[in-house]
């Protein structure tokens, strides 16, 4: 049985520290190396391989050298790890828990016609009903981030699910649209824990420099919901009535959420637990606190709130109204313009990973999609009342760039260890979701301080302000942003 030796280094350029170290390098066929300041921690597994030599002794006092010898040397092992079978069959449980959860989130655009018409309901009734989800998921962000790293995604997801059966219940019998809030409530809930947990799952069985990638793919497969919650769920709406799809997707999410607890496992074997995993919730919580006030995090936080806005003010909630209030279009006709709008939203998840690898950049990339989504919204302020055809063209081209919020999930998660992926991604996505809420609030009270026919949910003008408004939003992330650190997926060589 081979032995193992683990040495606690500080970046002092001792030369006792470093000869000690390969001394030990000389006898031992596996070492595990951490490295550790007041920033971060890094650990380095050195097997036969990679093995210090004379001239490796520096890398004990540089940083950057030590965290590219750990690149190389964990490179080689996880760059298996997601291609082996057991993975596949955790991404693809984990993909359709989040499909599930991208299905509620993108049906607003179908729901928000057939509530107004059940329940009689105006636009700032119609914005908190569709925007309890989104502040739900946000304030259980960071509660279900401590829970992630503590006990793992197999843990603690099934069993936030169960709360989103009762949501799809709730909502099937709801008589009211308070009612209506609360299933949606619960829905929010049920699902905060779905991207999140995937995300503390990549970190393990993913190499850094194709995180992005992986999320993207996984965006991408778990986006088949939100297609499925466009023109198909309004035909099935429209064949079997809302309740009963409702009871449906209780019966689907039960099932998906087994499979996740079968089948998914937190890190591959190879990984022994350990690293900066916390021993304890108290541990957990003071996890969050260093991630918040981590000064080279703060931009990121600043940007957060409006990572989200652009899927879910158009998709999530105003697409349909406008489609049916400025141009007349039908449920069906909406929902297959919302079928378009996913179709892009899943391609732009897709390709923000390979052009963040491309350019090795992710501060540049983000800067540029966030000019875009900027000036696609004020094309949306000038022609989109015009005819339905630039409308919808545009509108999936919002949703196409908006996507590189997967770049800013990287970005974020490399400037700290990968056992603080839980805290890292509930921080963003608090904020994030809690974002949507806002804008989808304060979005609903611009439509409505705008006079508007009666019947219908809001007018031209409204829309066309609510267009501006994000136009001028986005422009402003663009030029936070700049402010951010580089930290580059492939190293600076």
């Amino acid at each position: 049985m081979s032995l193992s030796r683990i040495a606690l280094l500080s970046w002092s350029r001792s030369r006792a520290a470093a000869s000690s170290l390969q001394n030990c390098t000389s006898n031992v066929p596996h070492l595990r190396v951490r490295f550790q300041n007041n920033d971060s921690v890094i650990s380095w597994k050195c097997g036969n391989m990679a093995r210090f030599t004379t001239g490796d002794t520096a890398a004990v006092s540089d940083p950057a050298r030590a965290a590219k010898a750990h690149t190389d040397t964990e490179g080689t092992r996880e760059s298996v790890l997601h291609r082996s079978p057991r993975f596949l069959v955790i991404f693809a449980s984990l993909s359709a828990l989040f499909a599930m959860g991208q299905f509620h989130r993108s049906s607003g655009g179908v729901l928000s016609t057939v509530f107004t018409a059940e329940f009689a309901l105006n636009a700032k009734q119609l914005s908190l009903v569709m925007g309890a989800m989104f502040v739900a998921q946000g304030l259980a962000q960071l509660p279900v981030g401590v829970l992630m790293d503590r006990y793992g995604t197999r843990r603690v997801t099934p069993v936030a699910t169960v709360l989103a059966v009762g949501g799809c219940l709730t909502m099937a019998a709801a008589g009211d649209w308070g009612t209506l809030g609360l299933g949606r409530l619960l829905l929010g809930t049920g699902f905060a824990a779905a991207m999140m947990g995937t995300y503390a799952v990549l970190v393990h069985w993913v190499p850094q420099e194709s995180l992005t990638t992986y999320t993207g793919r996984f965006l991408f497969v778990g986006m088949a919901g939100g297609l499925l919650a466009t023109s198909p769920f309004a035909a099935f709406i429209e064949a079997a009535g809302w309740r009963t799809a409702f009871v449906w997707l209780a019966v689907i999410t039960s099932l998906v959420a087994v499979l996740a607890g079968i089948f998914v496992r937190d890190r591959p074997k190879s990984e022994a637990p350990g690293g900066d995993r916390p021993t304890s919730l108290m541990e957990s919580v003071r996890g969050v606190v260093m991630v918040v006030r981590a000064r080279r995090f703060r931009p990121i936080l600043l940007v957060s709130v409006l990572l989200y806005c652009p899927a879910q003010v158009l998709l999530g909630l105003w697409s349909g109204p406008f489609l049916s209030d400025v141009h007349g279009l039908g449920p069906i006709e909406r929902g297959y313009a919302m079928t378009a709008m996913m179709v892009g939203m899943s391609t732009g998840v897709l390709i923000y990973g390979p052009i963040e690898k491309w350019l090795n950049a992710r501060r540049a990339v983000v800067i540029v999609g966030a000019c875009l989504v900027s000036a696609e919204f004020a094309a949306l302020a000038f022609v989109a009342h015009l005819s339905p055809w630039p409308a919808i063209a545009l509108f999936v081209a919002v949703v196409a760039t908006a996507p590189f919020f997967v770049v800013v999930l990287g970005h974020a998660q490399s400037l700290f260890h990968k056992d603080y992926a839980g805290r890292v991604v509930s921080t963003v996505n608090l904020l994030a979701i809690t974002g949507i809420f806002i804008m989808q609030n304060a979005t609903g009270l611009l439509v409505s301080a705008v006079p508007h026919p009666p019947g219908s949910t809001g007018a031209v003008l409204g829309y066309r302000l609510v267009f501006a408004l994000m136009a001028v939003l986005f422009a402003g992330l663009a030029l936070v942003y700049t402010r951010t650190k580089e930290v580059r997926p492939l190293g600076t060589e």
